[in-house]
């Protein structure tokens, strides 16, 4: 692909990155999956295999900076029987010997996008009930780590994702000892039908993965001779790869593209490269086609060269329309519907469509692939869409088609070493600037779309109380507003979302003047929409992690404001709009004391008739007894509050020592919430407090002293009876004794 002047190219978004080897910021990010992260950090990865009922696949994600990327790597077949315990679930996989392992070299296996996660589901492991976020409604969620490790990221283009991983287990399917290069590719495949595994009509986008017999890094092998150029400062190649001729070469090569890059004015053949404007077209000047050829007969082709300006002409004049199409799928906990955008262009009589996965209205770059010339109707179509069909392989649920954006645009056409590329000027609300669409390559199906732009800003956020004026009161919601340009209107204070799967009503909408809106800073500001007063009180601000966009259906993001934080959620069902405190999956843990593995959340235990509750943080079932002054271990339980009624501290085996000691129950008082016990138990680390057994003094070591000297006389004479009967009561004092010691030596 070229990369003409004031383009944005995802290999280099940054203007001034600084020109050492490493980019000290990392890249900022574009289009999911193209970010470079910052090289100076050790990213983590994990990879699990995640059960439900006898499906089963390999989640890999993976750190980048601020929250995780991944790909869920489907392995074929399945298990013969639902898992319920992470035991069953790796003796099931095992047996099938179905995994995704580094000595399975280009042997290929189908992948799917995962949204951006926050960094919490590095750790999960476990099972969550049916219902909960990981399960189905019928079966409980399996989560097995199976490796875990350090990610570099290679090349990162929207079509081809390369990274190199190095385990942290020895025992793991991926190398300890040096990086295992690994690639995920975009094909267009036609669709297949699950049930009769036949070709259904129409193509979709599909990612395989697999780990290549050629380990050496795209950057220094295929992108060297593509000429293909990463973002200035960022090495595609692990630290400990870079050596040899190849790379060496590889390497001059580089650095006088960086150089190069933007230091030149377009000259001659560069220049006259550069896309015209409507204005700059000498057809502009002419009536028409026959006009132009009459006054320019004294060129070579008259009717060449017209044609050539009437194609650019009717480029200038061409429409535009994204559909947005969404459709229901597989039905899990979280019911978010498949989506997809649709990108269609009228050049002169002709319709050509493309299709992404993406949001590319909102995110650059894209991968599109190429869907073909379509029928006219499809530049103003809107409606549903029949199940079975085309655009819809649901078997029986009807999907929806509707246009989020259209307008005009002005296209120009070139080809560049058999591959197409057309530079386009969006003139819409949502699609709106320069806009390159590039054909990978010759014959290919795959597209990528990316915008000529500015950079893309850091994203925050306010959160504001909104009042509005009417006939019998003030009303009032609240709004969270994005300074991308977007907000939504909430029936509700978020800040009162304290619990997982809590949310109120709202709506996503976009915003216009949005940062006026922002810089709102005095209670009861003043604000006109439209014939409305409103009256506006920010509340509080800060930075957002936008993890994942696929509006208007559902996008997540991560909240760090002075009072609004975590990881909350947008989304749809039946047409209503939520706002929610995200749920992640939270797996049972062992509740082994040992492990200092408690169980989250704490296990209620309440019974009818019962007017209080146990909160369990290990398994009891651990321990070996409980001790009678749990105040001697920890003394600030003195100054419990009235709602706790009782804390058992209890003692557990340690191989080679005394036992130790923690917390297993806590019994609460009704008048308090679950979750008001959780918090004090949390506040007083109880949950992480750990202790050992507190031995008693032997208050009669005086004694024994004393018998052992009285012994030792009585040896030195002969005893009369009643200095035999003194003896003999000496020594059964001196076995009770030596036996209250071994039993204090066995605990």
């Amino acid at each position: 692909m070229k990369i003409t002047k004031g383009m944005i190219n995802w290999l280099q978004v940054l203007k001034d990155i600084p020109k050492e080897k490493e980019s000290p910021g990392g890249i900022p990010f574009l289009g999911p999956y193209m970010e470079y992260p910052d090289t100076r950090k050790e990213l983590s990865y994990v990879m699990q295999w995640h059960i439900r009922g006898q499906s089963v696949h390999t989640d890999w994600r993976m750190e980048v900076d601020d929250h995780l990327v991944g790909w869920t790597v489907l392995t074929p077949g399945g298990i013969d029987k639902s898992a319920s315990t992470t035991k069953e679930g790796k003796a099931a996989i095992k047996k099938t010997g179905i995994q995704f392992e580094a000595k399975k070299k280009n042997q290929g296996f189908r992948a799917e996008t995962k949204s951006r996660q926050p960094k919490t589901w590095l750790t999960v492991e476990g099972v969550v009930k049916p219902g909960e976020v990981g399960a189905t409604k019928e079966h409980p969620g399996v989560f097995i780590i199976v490796d875990t490790g350090r990610v570099y990221f290679g090349t990162q283009k929207p079509y081809f994702h390369e990274y190199f991983i190095k385990s942290s287990r020895k025992d793991g399917p991926f190398s300890s000892g040096d990086w295992t290069r690994i690639v995920v590719r975009a094909v267009n495949v036609s669709v297949i039908d699950p049930e009769t595994k036949k070709p259904k009509e129409g193509t979709e986008l599909m990612w395989r993965v697999l780990v290549p017999g050629d380990q050496v890094p795209y950057a220094i092998d295929r992108g060297f001779k593509k000429k293909w150029v990463p973002p200035k400062g960022y090495i595609p190649v692990p630290p400990d790869w870079r050596k040899g001729d190849k790379y060496e070469a590889w390497e001059t090569w580089v650095k006088d593209a960086w150089a190069d890059r933007g230091s030149k004015a377009p000259t001659g053949k560069e220049k006259e490269e550069q896309a015209w404007s409507l204005e700059q077209l000498p057809f502009a000047g002419y009536k028409n086609f026959a006009d132009c050829v009459r006054k320019n007969k004294d060129k070579g082709d008259p009717a060449a060269y017209c044609g050539a300006i009437k194609h650019q002409v009717e480029g200038a004049n061409s429409r535009f329309v994204v559909h947005y199409l969404s459709y229901m799928g597989q039905i899990v906990v979280r019911g978010i519907p498949n989506q997809k955008w649709f990108l269609r262009i009228q050049m002169g009589d002709k319709i050509h469509s493309w299709e992404a996965a993406t949001d590319f209205t909102r995110l650059s770059p894209v991968a599109l692939t190429y869907e073909g010339l379509v029928d006219r109707k499809w530049l103003d179509f809107e409606g549903d869409i029949p199940p079975n069909s085309k655009y819809n392989p649901s078997k029986s649920l009807t999907g929806k088609m509707s246009i989020v954006d259209k307008g005009s645009c002005s296209v120009d056409t070139e080809v560049v070493e058999g591959a197409e590329r057309f530079s386009i000027a969006f003139h819409g609300k949502e699609l709106k600037g320069k806009h390159v669409v590039s054909q990978e390559e010759k014959r290919s199906s795959i597209y990528t779309i990316e915008k000529l732009a500015e950079l893309l800003e850091g994203t925050e956020f306010v959160l504001q109380l909104h009042e509005i004026e009417t006939k019998t009161g003030l009303k009032k919601h609240w709004d969270v507003r994005i300074s991308k340009g977007f907000e939504f209107n909430i029936w509700g204070n978020p800040l009162e979302l304290t619990s997982e799967g809590t949310g109120f009503k709202a709506i996503y909408k976009l915003c216009k003047d949005v940062q006026k809106w922002m810089k709102i800073d005095k209670a009861k500001t003043k604000m006109e929409v439209g014939d409305l007063k409103t009256f506006v009180t920010p509340i509080d601000k800060g930075k957002v992690t936008l993890i994942d966009e696929s509006p208007p259906k559902f996008l997540s993001m991560e909240f760090e404001g002075e009072k609004l934080k975590g990881y909350f959620v947008y989304l749809e069902r039946e047409g209503l709009g939520f706002f929610e405190r995200a749920k992640i999956p939270h797996p049972l843990s062992a509740g082994d004391p040992t492990k200092g593995d408690y169980y989250t959340p704490f296990q209620e235990i309440r019974k009818t008739g019962w007017d209080y509750f146990w909160l369990e943080i290990y398994d009891q079932k651990e321990f070996s007894r409980c001790v009678d002054d749990p105040e001697k271990y920890i003394p600030a339980l003195k100054e419990a509050p009235a709602e706790v009624l009782e804390v058992l501290v209890c003692l557990y085996t340690r191989q080679g020592t005394i036992h130790g000691a923690r917390v297993s129950r806590i019994k609460f008082s009704d008048k308090w919430t679950v979750d008001q016990a959780s918090n004090w138990i949390k506040s007083n680390k109880l949950n992480t407090w750990v202790g050992e057994l507190i031995r008693k003094e032997h208050k009669n070591i005086e004694d024994e002293v004393l018998a052992r000297i009285v012994e030792e006389e009585l040896k030195k004479r002969s005893k009369t009876d009643e200095e035999r009967k003194i003896e003999l009561e000496l020594k059964k004092k001196k076995l009770e004794l030596i036996k209250s010691w071994l039993e204090a030596q066995k605990e």
